[in-house]
Order: structure tokens, then sequence, then C-alpha cells
């Protein structure tokens, strides 16, 4: 269908809209009309051009006052912003322009333009004639604010003799619309003029819903597919950056989290590691519903925790939980050091057995006291007890050599003296990694062997969907698991690489239950 007969369609039989001057076409008043050729059904656009021109049409006086009334009245708005000579019947998208300073412009010519002609309201303090078009249907039933786009370039005109540039509209980004170069239609309505924020927002709250047509939706020509794609980039203009940098930044987290949590499970042995997903080959809604993690699980045969894990250590890796407890009144002073160590290469063919049983025994775990610092017990905050290790000896080392016996911790080799793979497990790690960075032991992944940091609050709360970290204390009550004398470094090191391992374990079994996989 080409564009002469949708007219005819959108048009025909509405006297409505035919007694409305929409300026789109000036028919010269020596040329006669043109008659429909042979076969052609409806009324040509030359004849509703005709109709629609207030020197050759006659307005009806309706029965009912009221709509004299309202026809009045769409009569007096649709003259009350005639073109001026230099409306060349291209706009601008409203909200776009008014952050151009902000998203088209760099540097100090910026903050310059911003601050001289846009800040504290001066943009909104102009005279604006303001139209609205609606979006195609396939972008929503939403709608653009226009303006015209040589009061736009009026605008431009007075940044570049003020400063002394030459900034021009730029054609591809969303901010030109050619409607009449185009011929475009619908035509942008107009609403009013603006010069105030307020006045805006009333502008706004009168625009009428679209208009949903029965008819069925023609075939699109290229010049239909251009209209489109035009208006879609004026709407992403308008758009606020922000927004979409939080959504993406959201997607982008869910990706991570997806991630980290199937990195896990391969260290762990759960899933193979050659079966890990693409992020590129994913879009949101993938990553959207793998994120309750009852998705992401390995294609396993029957397995239960009396058996090895289905599928090879990945990585080999020896998993080192670190704890570091400083004074609570100055904390540049660490006065312990918890390091809880299982190489995963010990368990290759062990069981888990009930409740990790058989892969705790293989923990190691020391506790460090700084000699210097040995009086100091916090108890305003927390409830400190470093003379109450429980897995083991405590062990006191000097302020000076402290730096060097943690690094030679955080450090694996195999037999040959080549360095493995070490993944670094804390309960809300940051500050611990912190105060080792302190210490002069940066851990940073890729760096040291360092291949991974595991965070068991982090693990714990998007496993079980919650929307805050559990404290390490809550999560052992959670499992089952007795918690003495927490807030000594070394014990709250070994509780959380247990904690680790026996979430873990418990969640791929009860994941396993649900899939059909585990027995």
């Amino acid at each position: 269908m080409d564009r002469v007969s949708r007219l005819c369609l959108l048009f025909d039989q509405d006297e409505a809209l035919l007694q409305a001057n929409t300026g789109l076409r000036v028919v010269p008043q020596d040329h006669g009309t043109e008659k429909a050729p042979s076969g052609q059904t409806g009324i040509l656009v030359e004849e509703h051009l005709e109709k629609a021109s207030p020197e050759k049409t006659t307005q009806e006086t309706p029965d009912n006052p009221d709509q004299a009334s309202e026809s009045t009245a769409s009569s007096e708005q649709s003259s009350s912003s005639p073109d001026p000579p230099e409306h060349d019947g291209s706009f601008c998208p409203l909200l776009a322009i008014s952050r151009y300073p902000y998203r088209f412009l760099k540097d100090k010519l910026s903050q310059s333009v911003a601050s001289r002609f846009f800040d504290r309201g001066q943009f909104w303090s102009r005279s604006w004639d303001v139209y609205y078009c609606h979006l195609p249907p396939r972008l929503g039933s939403k709608y653009l604010l226009l303006v015209p786009a040589y009061q736009f370039r009026k605008l431009i005109r007075e940044i570049n003799c003020e400063f002394k540039c030459q900034l021009s509209l730029p054609p591809n980004q969303g901010l030109l619309l050619p409607f009449r170069e185009k011929n475009w239609f619908p035509q942008p309505v107009f609403l009013g003029k603006c010069d105030s924020q307020q006045i805006r927002d009333g502008l706004q709250a009168k625009v009428r819903p679209p208009v949903i047509h029965d008819q069925s939706i023609p075939e699109l020509d290229e010049q239909y597919l251009e209209y489109e794609t035009i208006l879609e980039a004026a709407w992403e203009a308008t758009r606020n950056k922000k927004s979409r940098s939080k959504m993406q930044q959201r997607v982008q987290h869910q990706q991570q989290l997806v991630q980290y949590y199937e990195r896990i499970q391969t260290y762990l042995g759960w899933r193979s590691h050659e079966s890990e997903s693409r992020p590129d080959v994913l879009d949101a809604a993938s990553w959207a519903d793998k994120a309750n993690l009852q998705n992401v699980v390995p294609s396993a045969t029957a397995w239960e925790m009396t058996q090895p894990m289905p599928y090879p250590f990945w990585k080999n890796s020896v998993l080192i939980s670190v704890d570091v407890e400083c004074n609570e009144r100055c904390h540049s002073q660490v006065t312990e050091v918890g390091i809880t160590t299982l190489d995963l290469s010990r368990l290759s063919g062990v069981p888990p057995g009930q409740q990790g049983a058989q892969w705790t025994t293989q923990i190691q775990s020391r506790h460090l006291r700084v000699r210097e610092f040995g009086h100091i017990v916090n108890h305003k905050f927390v409830a400190g007890c470093p003379a109450n290790f429980d897995f083991g000896t405590s062990e006191w080392v000097s302020l000076a050599d402290l730096a060097a016996v943690v690094q030679a911790e955080l450090t694996a080799k195999d037999e040959a003296g080549e360095p493995r793979a070490v993944v670094v497990v804390g309960h809300n790690p940051s500050m611990d990694l912190a105060y080792l960075r302190e210490m002069g032991v940066p851990v940073e992944v890729k760096s040291n062997g360092v291949v991974d940091i595991v965070d068991t609050a982090e693990t714990w709360r998007i496993m079980r969907g919650e929307t805050s970290p559990r404290s390490l204390g809550a999560i052992l009550v959670e499992l089952g698991m007795d918690g003495w004398h927490l807030h000594n470094a070394g014990n709250d090191a070994r509780y959380t690489m247990e904690v680790l391992i026996r979430m873990m374990l418990d969640h791929f079994q009860e994941v396993g239950k649900v899939m059909g996989i585990t027995a």
C-alpha cells in the first residue's frame, strides 16, 4: 500500500479532521484538482488538502452549542502557533535538548554553556512552541514532546556568539526529526506555548492517547521504517541515561552473580568447567531466569553425599580462608590473623560424607597473635576473645614478621615448587583484605596465584535470595552448626571455611533433589 492509499485510509470519513489545516502541503491556486486514476477508490490526497484549506472551506455550525465551542477552541489552538518563515518542518525532542550541554558537550565548554544557558531554569524560561507526537506502536504507548528545530537553532546561535564556538544541531543522534522534508505522517500536534516547567507539565497532561484503528497494519515500506528508526533514536535521546545505566548495571551485576556461583560449583566438583555459560550469548531475560540458581545445576547422574563429586575439582585449587582482627580503637593495629587451609587435591575421590564431615577433617587452621598488641582485648563493639582459639594452639608473631608469615600462608606450591591456584575465602572479606593490604600483603586476583575471592556472606545471600548479607554467627545457626568464641580470628577463619563447604554441599543436595539429580 503506497503513501496516498494509506492517507486515504486514515482521513476518509473523518470530517472533523478534514476541517483542520495541517499545513503539510500547499496546493497552488493555478493547478487543477488531480483526477483519480481509473479503477482507484477513495479520495485523493489533493482533494483532502483542498478540503482542509481555510480559503476553500466553509465552516458548518453544529446544532450542539457545546460542539460549536469545542470546534472553535480547536480552531483557535490550531491557529495559535503560525509557522514562521524559518520553520522548515523539522522538530527536536524537548527533553533531549534540555540536557544538551550535559550529554552532547564535553569538558569546560559543557560547564560554561550549562551555567550560562541551562542551569537554574534558564532553558525553561525561554519561549517554546510545544508539540507532541506518538511513537510507533512497536515502541509502546509513549509520546515525544517536540519543539520546532529553528527555536533550538536560535539558542545554539546565541551559545556560539557568547562563547565564540561553532556548535550545531547533531543530525544523527536523535535530535533532529525532519517531518516535512521526509513527508512523515502523522505530523506533530501543537499543544501550546511554554516558558516554564510548570506550564510544560500542564501541557503534558493534555496529550491525548493514540487512536487505535481496527484496520490491519499495512505492509511497511522503507520510508516508514526510516520514520520508526529516527523516532526511536529521539526516544533514546530523551530517556534519562542514568536510569538506562543503572538498568545495565543491574543486568551486569546479575550476570556476575551467576558466573560467581558457577565458579564455586566448578571448584568443588559439582559442575564441569567445560559447561560454563557464556555471558555473551545470554540476554538479560536468560540471566534473570538463572538468577534463582535453581537452574544453575550440572547435567549429572544421581549423586549423594556418600559418593565422590561428579566432576574433578576445577584448577585443583587450595582454598584459604582468612580473618583479621584489629584494635577497635585504632584500626591500624592488627592484633590477630586467622588462616584456614583446605587442599582440594587431597579430596580427589573422597566423598564429602554427611554434612561434609570427611572433608572438614582435612582442614588445617592457624591463629597468629601479634606480640606487641597481645594485651589488647576488644570489648566495646565486639566481645574479643584472642585467648580462646578452639582449633589448635595460638602462635605469637612479632609485628615485623607478621606480613612475611601471612604471605607464606597465602602462597601454595606443589611438590615441584610450582605455584598452585589459590581461592581466597572470607566472610565479608573487604575489610580483612584492606587490613592485609596495609600490612603489605595485597590479595588480588591474578596475583601470587590467587584465582578467585569467595565471599561466604554474599554466596549465602544469593543462594537464599535475601536482600542483605547475614553475619557469620547467623549463618552458623541456620546451618545447625555450633559456633564458639566468635571474633577470635582463628575461629572465624575456620568457621568461614566450614560454612562454605557445608552450605554448598547442602545446597547441591537440595537442588539435586528438586531437579531429580540426587538420589
